[in-house]
């Protein structure tokens, strides 16, 4: 294989995944009663930590006033989940994605969690979030969920759609349903105006699991899969290096009569940086650019792709969506700047920053952001998202979003079959 990028692993989305349970919106209430280091203290070294890592030079200066407003909440916090809870008030008003103190293990959000660290699967359930609620999009064959049915409860976790919290309860259920941890899963729907309820199976996974230091590790959801004699998808929910290898497999099997490619990233929630570039490097017969990081001390890296032999040449189409993050936003704004793909779908989330884990006294990890990225043409990601090429809503008993990419390769794919026929003449 031709080509190297820098060692740098920059994560970017995923370490958002664990969340203490005060930020799930209780899904499971802390069985910790403690305090693991002094209120105070913690506070401080959160602040300092990240005010020496911002890519804001004067973060100390700009923050100091919020960081005392937050000061009386810290004080009063009694457990884990309750200090946690009171220094993420104050990282959360600051307003940018990937800041974030994670409790001791034990004092996080539990059943729920923990059924991500699970297999691959090769069919899952696909979701939408909408402001009505979490929507079944398609489901696997023989599965009881419809297109079209309203998700209400998954694994005895009641859906909070109200919520403000990161990863999505979308995401969180879609890893709940998905997980291919063994034994069913109770789901609850809204169906035709009726509630129904279900015990799903699930498949026991093949093993494969990303695993990232302090962090939870992550179910890869990864499905491939020919839509027609033509075109080809994939699926995947994280950027890792299972997904090129997964890729570059069936490029030369299951898709090596393929003509078109769709790339379905609707919530993928980010992962390994550099993955972003391979998979570029794989889907582009030309370099394409991915954009810049600038770190505080205002050291550039760009992201450009290296292009293999065998890389994929067709017309490509992504899908998107607001559940789309981080390293899914770097990859979805490289291609299109890049005019190698056309975006359909919804804006992305605009969760887009770089970041790096600490450990802290007690057991605390905090998930600090540490530079600014920036798409090819110079837009900043964070706060503002990808917009698509076209915009297409959430649609009651079908897959709108991906009826409209594929509509698309056809067109492009019979163009070029008259174009050929043209120049055969």
């Amino acid at each position: 294989m031709r080509g190297f990028f820098p060692s740098l692993t920059l994560i970017s989305g995923l370490l958002s995944l664990l969340l203490p349970a005060t930020l799930c919106g209780g899904i499971e209430e802390t069985q910790s009663l403690r305090l693991a280091t002094d209120p105070k203290k913690l506070y401080a070294q959160v602040f300092q930590t990240v005010a020496s890592l911002h890519y804001r030079g004067d973060f100390a200066q700009r923050y100091r006033g919020l960081y005392e407003k937050h000061l009386p909440a810290v004080a009063l916090a009694r457990t884990d989940a309750e200090l946690s809870a009171a220094i993420n008030g104050f990282l959360g008003a600051i307003g940018d994605s990937h800041l974030l103190l994670l409790p001791p293990p034990e004092a996080n959000a539990g059943r729920a969690m923990r059924v991500f660290v699970t297999g691959k699967v090769e069919a899952e359930v696909v979701l939408a979030r909408t402001n009505d609620g979490i929507f079944v999009v398609s489901a696997p064959a023989g599965s009881p969920l419809r297109a079209g049915d309203q998700l209400l409860s998954v694994g005895g976790h009641k859906i909070a759609i109200r919520e403000t919290v990161f990863p999505s309860w979308s995401v969180v259920a879609k890893n709940l349903l998905n997980s291919g941890a063994p034994g069913p899963i109770r789901v609850e729907v809204l169906r035709g105006g009726k509630n129904m309820t279900f015990a799903l199976p699930r498949s026991v996974g093949t093993g494969v699991i990303f695993s990232s230091g302090e962090l939870l590790n992550l179910a890869l959801f990864y499905h491939a899969k020919m839509l027609d004699s033509r075109i080809a998808m994939i699926r995947f929910n994280a950027f890792t290096p299972d997904v090129i290898k997964f890729f570059r497999r069936d490029l030369k099997e299951k898709f090596k009569d393929a003509e078109a490619l769709v790339i379905d990233l609707r919530g993928n929630v980010g992962g390994l940086v550099e993955m972003a570039r391979w998979l570029g490097a794989w889907t582009s017969p030309r370099e394409l650019d991915f954009g810049r990081m600038t770190t505080r001390g205002k050291v550039e890296l760009r992201f450009k792709s290296v292009p293999q032999r065998g890389a994929f040449t067709g017309p490509v189409a992504l899908l998107i969506d607001k559940d789309s993050y981080s390293t899914a936003e770097i990859f979805a704004a490289g291609m299109a700047d890049g005019k190698r793909a056309r975006l359909f779908g919804e804006r992305t989330s605009g969760w887009c920053l770089p970041s790096i884990l600490y450990k802290l006294p007690g057991g605390y990890r905090l998930q600090c952001v540490f530079g600014d990225i920036r798409r090819p043409r110079g837009d900043q990601i964070e706060h503002h998202g990808v917009t698509p090429d076209a915009a297409i809503a959430y649609a009651p008993g079908r897959d709108a979003v991906l009826e409209g990419a594929v509509a698309y390769l056809r067109r492009e794919l019979d163009k070029a079959r008259r174009g050929g026929d043209k120049e055969n003449k």
